[in-house]
């Protein structure tokens, strides 16, 4: 019985069936392995005539494949970077920040998007844009990442060309700024000196010739034309104090700004509160004025605009800094809308103030909701002692 089941399990029909399956198996394998290796010289061939530059790093950014693209764009042959780290070819300003994002990719398992100088093989640099993404092995773990990158020097010029006019601007509007208020107080001084000083010594001559007249119609006649003289007197000195108020200079910003709030009272009927910490606030002339001519640009608003009935003006100093509060309980504005521009929510005064402060080192905020109104916070260096 033995001898049977041995003849039967070498059974020449069961030995070729298998041996045909071994064959079938062999040139199933033979046939995937020859469309993995057509499908990978197809990638190989589109990554390497693609015109933006494609690598490969393994999971320590070491490079494992470069596109001959990079030949093009920074002038090395893919076997000068294959082997490197993508580190090794990043401008030492650019470092610290492109280790961070990459240890935050591989971390995260996330797109990352680089913008960093990568140095040409002839020694100068150039920006590119590097879009990552991550290669997981088989336990899900980070294993490396694909990266596509392309040159970006020209974008980068140009952006740094329009920041460098930016700021050009911002410090012409500052000297512009102050030119504007250096004429103001020169002009204000004129009208002092020469016209109120001439309007004043009138009045005077005008009295005596009064007291020197017997007629009771001339007299009146004097009278009438002292108390016009008198008005003008008046409006003189407002118009000095309205075209560069001497208390801004003579006893600080917080006077100031406690006078424009009086004459808020006094002309538009709005309620106004100012509170001040008491703290020495020492600023520069320059950040004086434009801190001024801010708090006058808002508070017109305010008048005209926001149909407020009160107005808070807050100044405290924080740290190196003074900030100034402005709020109003007016009808306020959609500051999220789409389309807002702060030229156009308070004139273009609001917005070369922006500017001004942005040159100066400081900032300026608008909070606003319609029927809540409006807070602006300003914010300016205080003068180093």
């Amino acid at each position: 019985m033995l001898f049977i089941e041995e003849i039967s399990h070498f059974c020449p029909e069961r030995m070729e069936k298998e041996k045909q399956g071994g064959q079938a198996e062999e040139a199933e394998r033979k046939r995937m392995e020859d469309a993995l290796r057509v499908s990978e010289a197809n990638l190989r061939r589109i990554t390497d005539n693609m015109m933006d530059m494609i690598a490969q790093t393994d999971a320590r950014f070491i490079y494992c494949y470069v596109s001959p693209s990079h030949r093009s764009f920074l002038g090395y042959e893919p076997e000068d970077m294959i082997g490197k780290s993508l580190l090794a070819f990043v401008h030492k300003s650019d470092l610290k920040r492109t280790v961070k994002m990459l240890d935050a990719f591989a971390k995260n398992k996330s797109r990352v998007k680089l913008e960093v100088r990568y140095r040409h093989a002839g020694g100068h640099y150039l920006w590119i844009e590097s879009t990552g993404n991550i290669l997981l092995d088989e336990h899900g773990r980070f294993a490396g990442a694909v990266f596509e990158k392309h040159d970006i020097t020209g974008r980068k010029i140009a952006e740094m060309k329009v920041k460098a006019y930016e700021i050009k601007l911002r410090s012409l509007a500052a000297e512009l700024s102050l030119a504007e208020e250096r004429e103001r107080r020169r002009i204000a001084s004129e009208i002092h000196d020469h016209i109120g000083q001439s309007l004043a010594v009138a009045r005077m001559e005008l009295g005596a010739l009064r007291e020197s007249l017997s007629s009771d119609t001339l007299r009146k006649n004097v009278d009438e034309i002292k108390d016009l003289v008198e008005k003008t007197i008046q409006y003189t000195r407002s118009l000095t104090f309205e075209i560069s108020p001497p208390i801004l200079y003579e006893l600080g910003f917080e006077a100031a700004v406690e006078w424009l709030g009086e004459q808020i009272v006094e002309k538009r009927g709005i309620r106004f509160c100012l509170k001040d910490d008491g703290q020495l606030k020492p600023l520069e002339d320059e950040i004086r004025i434009i801190l001024f001519t801010a708090v006058r640009e808002i508070l017109m608003n305010i008048v005209k605009h926001a149909k407020a009935q009160k107005a808070l003006v807050s100044i405290q100093k924080q740290g190196r800094n003074l900030r100034i509060g402005i709020e109003d309980d007016g009808s306020g504005f959609d500051i999220a809308k789409k389309g807002f521009d702060i030229s156009k929510a308070g004139g273009f005064g609001l917005f070369s103030v922006r500017e001004r402060l942005k040159h100066t080192g400081g900032n300026m905020e608008i909070k606003s909701r319609p029927g809540v109104g409006t807070i602006v916070t300003l914010e300016a260096p205080l003068r180093r002692r």
